[in-house]
């Protein structure tokens, strides 16, 4: 009988002792929460950046036919927080393009080449490519031009 009550007073302390855990665990915090900040690696990118460009259209005028054209533009971070490059879009399969960097801390600046191969074209041409990034317009145009002689 005294095993059977020792028992008992063992499990309802367990009982309480988890009971206790638990609420500890779902109470509602007091403390302010921890808002995201500017600190390299912990940050969330939420923030908008601006950016300027070297340019935003690159007109290489004639050109012959089956040679292939980088057009270079610089984009700089002159915001206050990391400028983050979601994404690069060329309207065309013909053209491809190369990012230094994805993530372009204040100050600093990345390089975007965009790679066009005038094959099978002819005639004026003009390809878009479009950056989306973490500003307030979320998205840029840049345009490559060519007049492509046969």
């Amino acid at each position: 009988m005294r095993r059977i009550k020792e028992y008992f007073i063992y499990l309802l302390i367990m009982f309480i002792s988890i009971i206790s855990i638990l609420f500890a665990l779902t109470k509602p915090s007091k403390e302010k929460p921890i808002l995201p900040i500017d600190v390299g690696l912990n940050h969330t990118f939420d923030s908008i950046s601006q950016v300027k460009f070297s340019g935003k259209v690159v007109n290489f005028g004639v050109v012959p036919a089956d040679t292939v054209l980088k057009a270079k533009f610089i984009l700089y971070n002159v915001g206050k927080y990391p400028l983050k490059i979601e994404g690069v879009n060329p309207d065309c399969s013909c053209t491809d393009y190369f990012l230094s960097d994805d993530i372009v801390s204040v100050g600093d600046s990345t390089l975007l080449v965009l790679i066009y191969s005038t094959k099978d074209k002819l005639g004026e041409q003009e390809l878009h490519t479009i950056i989306k990034m973490n500003t307030t317009e979320k998205m840029y145009k840049v345009t490559l031009k060519a007049d492509i002689e046969s």
